[in-house]
């Protein structure tokens, strides 16, 4: 939750005067009773959440009938309920599962305001009483009368995309120039002219800024990739991070860079910084050249992936790449929407899918969901071993190995390696493989082909690969494809 300054309140309120209340502003010329402003509360959380809203204002000391300002009695730091106890503790004690609201006081042409900033329920309804109200066109309800309006509660919130809520809200236009890189974002879209006007028309339009009441929201998308300072959003610990070690293990780091820099523009910066972190391999042809030992395909994608896929709402992590001597790792804080078996084959699901799509406009990445299957192709081609992919309950990982030799994979690691071999001939080539492709995959020479017999048997035994042809009884010929091709 941000604060709210007294210059911003005013722009609320002479946006208001004279106009009738909308869905997020309502008007009270005084207080009567704590229990009406609990209900109220209540059902304002609730329908903030249908309505896709961050706030809402309830402003005391406006006539709702001619919408124009009156002296209000209301005194919020001197009401009590009951033994004396302050008003808003008592409030937030009583409202079940409510995030938080705000009292204001502002003078308006000598007249006394107070307004009540009431935020948005988030991962389940607020509770007044064991009820849940909700806003029905002006009037407060208990839920439980207008079922239509409860499946559609419980759907706004386990629905909800935290791309498209808010990291800051009631922004001047003078401060929104600041705050967002808006030339780059011009130009990273295409747009022209690059101008302030034309820029603050497309944020609009393309939904990453919300014009209410004379100010602007700003959305997390908007800042994870615009923002112009990530610091200065509460969203600055979503900046990926890069440890750089000594050996194969954590116990000297050379370098711990995060990378506060935004998504759309940082993006090739970030992965620049990856490269001269890694061993290279030189060369001597006509000339001396040096070489990236990891394909950068691969680590485009990997890294782009993890970024794109990452569950933004687990608190105080960010994606984390580290570099070993022998391997990469890159991990986000995420447990995937689908299986990791089917990474290639499997339409995309994205959590978040307006910065997905801003970062496929920005040619970051693609949403065909190819980028698995080049980069594995890509490592494919040079040989390079398998990479290793893992979840946990809260993570996902993706190891890219320098030197990773057959002799010293575990059974696990074999089976991968051969379904992964199994599934880029099937998806990429359209073919089935067999014991040779093996062989040429992973640099068995021919007379030592019954090793990729032996994995391709560990791969078949565990379900990760079927024959092509199950009434096939040829041993040396025999063509197999993933377990879930038909």
């Amino acid at each position: 939750m941000d604060n709210i300054t007294q210059e911003q309140l005013l722009t609320i309120v002479k946006h208001c005067i004279g106009n009738p209340e909308n869905q997020w502003i309502e008007f009270k010329q005084n207080y009567h009773w704590y229990e009406e402003l609990w209900q109220n509360i209540s059902a304002i959380s609730n329908s903030l959440s249908m309505l896709r809203k961050t706030d809402w204002y309830i402003i005391y000391g406006i006539d709702p009938e001619r919408y124009i300002p009156t002296w209000t009695t209301f005194n919020p730091n001197k009401e009590k309920w009951k033994w004396a106890e302050d008003l808003k503790p008592r409030l937030m004690r009583m409202l079940w599962g409510f995030w938080d609201f705000d009292f204001h006081e502002l003078n308006y042409d000598w007249y006394n305001l107070v307004i009540v900033r009431i935020w948005c329920a988030q991962w389940k309804p607020t509770i007044f009483n064991k009820s849940v109200y909700i806003r029905n066109e002006s009037y407060t309800k208990p839920i439980s009368s207008h079922p239509h309006l409860e499946s559609k509660l419980w759907e706004s919130i386990l629905m909800s995309s935290f791309d498209r809520e808010i990291a800051m809200t009631r922004v001047t236009v003078d401060n929104l120039y600041e705050l967002i890189d808006w030339e780059w974002y011009c130009q990273i879209m295409w747009y022209d002219p690059v101008s302030k006007e034309h820029a603050l028309e497309k944020l609009t339009q393309d939904e990453l800024i919300v014009h209410r009441d004379g100010l602007y929201d700003i959305t997390n998308a908007c800042a994870l990739l615009f923002a112009a300072d990530l610091d200065v959003f509460w969203l600055k610990y979503k900046s990926p991070r890069v440890i750089t070690y000594r050996w194969k293990n954590k116990l000297h780091a050379i370098n711990d860079i995060k990378w506060v820099k935004w998504y759309a523009i940082a993006f090739q910066g970030l992965l620049n910084y990856v490269i001269t972190q890694i061993p290279k391999i030189e060369t001597i042809e006509w000339q001396r050249t040096t070489e990236v030992t990891y394909p950068k395909v691969a680590l485009r994608e990997f890294i782009a992936n993890a970024i794109i896929h990452q569950d933004l709402r687990i608190s105080w992590t960010e994606v984390l790449i580290e570099i070993y001597d022998d391997r990469i790792e890159i991990s986000n804080p995420w447990v995937p929407l689908i299986e990791i078996d089917r990474f290639i084959d499997h339409p995309p699901k994205s959590r978040n899918e307006l910065i997905a799509d801003f970062m496929r406009r920005a040619n970051i990445c693609e949403r065909r969901w190819s980028g698995v299957d080049r980069a594995l192709q890509s490592i494919s081609k040079t040989k390079l071993p398998n990479p290793k992919m893992e979840q946990d309950a809260d993570f996902t990982r993706i190891t890219l190995y320098r030197v990773n030799p057959l002799s010293k994979l575990t059974n696990d690691e074999k089976i991968q390696a051969i379904y992964w071999h199994c599934v880029l001939d099937y998806v990429v080539e359209g073919e089935a493989m067999t014991n040779e492709s093996v062989c040429d995959r992973f640099w068995i020479e021919k007379q030592n082909s019954a090793t990729a017999s032996r994995f391709i048997k560990l791969a078949k035994e565990s379900w990760k690969i079927k024959p092509f042809d199950p009434n096939s009884n040829t041993r040396k010929h025999a063509k197999y494809i993933p377990f879930w091709a038909t």
